[in-house]
């Protein structure tokens, strides 16, 4: 359990339940101080940190132990396993020292206890000592800010997975507390949180395929190679030490039949209102994990995001005993469902101002429904905004609203007092984020209706697994037929066209959209592809949320994406006009404006790098055999 300050938690609530939930705290954090503290004592501080005199107690949560030369701080030891896992073969962890120093830069590392079964009885765990010592003077903070790469371990014949798990471990631990404001480097947005606990694999539903079809698209790949195979490499070989040992045995008898795959494939590619229906059950319970913690506009769903996470506790849907854990596990879904870290601070805002509200417009747009079909029970109206007993219930829209929607609105809510309603909420319809959801009893953000809409995308109940009947069944085959209809093959003929996306893109995720459209138009089109992908870093779906009051953070986190569009734009005129070429597929990498959140410095030039018209090979995005690399 991730809990932002045990002190905070024993000022707050009834008495108690604080006793409780102090005395079931505390023993935690202690344990891991007093762990730390053991391994120290058996090293001394130059030892661990050159130049180091002396190492205070561990504080904090996890436990970071300060490093001084005198009397000034040069930095902090930490234990690897206290922050990431860290797991190799042998199924336990492999405990490191980590020291790094007030500028992020890590400083040391000392294994201390592994039961790796390589190295206790084949390779000197000298030889591993030293291949982690490529990390010593690696910076993390540019790879916590998302501007640099991971440094690599050298790899040692034999022990590789053990080494790449212990390099992963030191830099992860790094980057997290860089992050989060413990350690030196970059600067937290907002006060030092606790971390999150390790993340565990919690894949979200996705479609089952025997093994047949997966090996017939290549998602599982086949090597066979008969005794007759291996005997002719042999000869081949030029060694005459293996061509005089040949295989016994018939040479068409099977000598190895093997098959791969890759275990951690988000789901990428499916219908956008898969994704949307997807994000709406989670979004809320997400936005309390650790590492989205400091989202822009986390005030606007705290009175239910809780409890989304404790209803989909209840339905099974979650598996976490806290609230803390659920919320990490949530959060790990959507990881697993296709988003990534750079979209972990904005579910927050997307949940409260835009996820709901598309599920519901692309829903009766797909599925040609009319107002009184009152799909899943939401509509649009009028809400009361003041306070009271009658907070959320509807309202009359006035004229003027009215006029003015009509005027420029995009028919999407929130809107000018407009919002979502969940008709079918307990005691009446209300405004979907206040709405009480029959099935739980708790103000949920209208769970039952989310629910329902997720249904009506995947064609059966997403709590039982149920194929859907009745009524629920015409709707979603009606939702299905619609978005077989206007689904997208990629297949441009040629025809020039220009992609831009966000990467930090949280509605409409580039691994979900934009990179698989990209790969499919390219396969469809061969050679004779003209299209061009352009991925813009630190920017994503709203610009209008920028240099929002009600949203500080993206001001300082990201920037305008509209200005690639327009720059595209140029380019393909250009091209129409006057036979200039298109600048090749290509990451744009942006600079925040940074400072205060809410308070950013003004944007400039700097911020905006130009579309490279010769872009270097370390920001091409390129297809070859089925797959799109992209750079970091």
């Amino acid at each position: 359990m991730r809990v932002k300050s045990w002190q905070e938690t024993c000022r707050i609530g009834h008495w108690f339940l604080i006793m409780l939930l102090c005395l079931w705290i505390l023993p935690g954090t202690a344990a891991s101080a007093a762990r730390l503290s053991e391994f120290l004592a058996n090293v001394t501080p130059a030892e661990i940190f050159p130049g180091a005199e002396r190492i205070g107690p561990p504080e904090g949560d996890p436990p970071l132990a300060p490093v001084y030369a005198g009397g000034r701080l040069l930095g902090h030891v930490y234990l690897n396993t206290d922050v990431t896992d860290a797991t190799g073969y042998s199924g336990k962890p492999i405990h490191m020292l980590v020291a790094i120093d007030t500028d992020g830069v890590i400083r040391g590392v000392r294994l201390l206890d592994h039961k790796e079964p390589i190295v206790l009885i084949g390779i000197p765990e000298q030889r591993v000592v030293g291949a982690m010592n490529r990390l010593v003077g690696a910076a993390m903070a540019p790879i916590a800010r998302g501007e640099a790469r991971p440094p690599q371990a050298d790899i040692v014949s034999g022990a590789t997975v053990t080494v790449l798990v212990m390099a992963d471990s030191v830099v992860r631990s790094a980057v997290r507390l860089i992050r989060a404001g413990r350690i030196g480097g970059s600067a937290p947005a907002s006060a030092p949180a606790a971390l999150a606990a390790p993340a565990t694999l919690a894949p979200g539903p996705g479609e089952i395929r025997d093994w047949e079809s997966l090996l017939g698209d290549g998602s599982i790949r086949r090597l066979h190679l008969s005794i007759g195979d291996v005997n002719d490499a042999y000869a081949r070989s030029g060694n005459a030490a293996a061509a005089a040992n040949a295989e016994p045995g018939d040479p068409d008898d099977t000598f190895i039949e093997l098959f791969t795959a890759l275990v951690s494939v988000p789901t990428i590619g499916k219908p956008l209102l898969d994704y949307f229906t997807y994000a709406n059950l989670y979004q809320p319970c997400a936005a309390l994990a650790g590492a989205a913690t400091g989202s822009p506009g986390a005030g606007l769903i705290a009175f239910y995001a809780s409890n989304r996470c404790t209803a989909l506790k209840a339905k099974g849907l979650l598996s976490g005993a806290t609230l803390q854990a659920q919320a990490d596990e949530a959060l790990q879904k959507l990881h697993s469902y296709g988003w990534a870290a750079e979209h972990d601070l904005y579910h927050a805002s997307h949940h409260a101002l835009a996820t709901p509200s598309i599920v519901v417009t692309y829903l009766n747009t797909l599925g040609r429904f009319s107002v009184t079909d009152n799909v899943c029970g939401f509509s649009f109206a009028t809400t009361v905004a003041a306070a009271g007993t009658t907070l959320g219930n509807v309202t009359a829209t006035s004229a003027a609203v009215q006029a003015g929607i009509f005027a420029s609105g995009n028919g999407v809510p929130p809107t000018a007092g407009i919002n979502l309603v969940y008709n079918d909420a307990s005691g009446g319809a209300k405004r979907d984020v206040l709405a009480v959801s029959p099935s739980t009893g708790l103000a949920d953000g209208a769970l039952d209706g989310a629910l329902c809409a997720r249904s009506l995308v995947t064609g059966t109940d997403p709590v039982s697994g149920a194929a859907l009947t009745g009524t629920l069944a015409a709707q979603s085959e009606r939702v299905r037929k619609g978005i077989a209809e206007v689904q997208a093959t990629g297949a441009l003929g040629g025809k020039p066209a220009v992609i831009v996306s966000g990467r930090s893109d949280t509605l409409i995720p580039v691994n979900q959209a934009s990179r698989a459209y990209f790969g499919a138009s390219r396969k469809a089109d061969g050679n004779n592809s003209k299209l061009r992908y352009y991925e813009v870093t630190n920017a994503q779906h709203f610009d209008a949320f920028i240099d929002n009051a009600a949203l500080p953070g993206y001001d300082s986190n990201l920037v305008p994406l509209h200005v690639y569009f327009n720059r595209a734009m140029d380019l393909m005129y250009a091209h129409l006009k006057n036979g200039a070429a298109l600048p090749d597929s290509q990451v744009i990498h942006t600079t925040p404006r940074g400072g205060t959140p809410g308070s950013a410095p003004a944007i400039s030039a700097s911020n905006l790098p130009a579309i490279a018209s010769t872009p270097g090979a370390d920001k091409v995005i390129s297809y070859s055999n089925g797959a799109v690399s992209v750079p970091d």
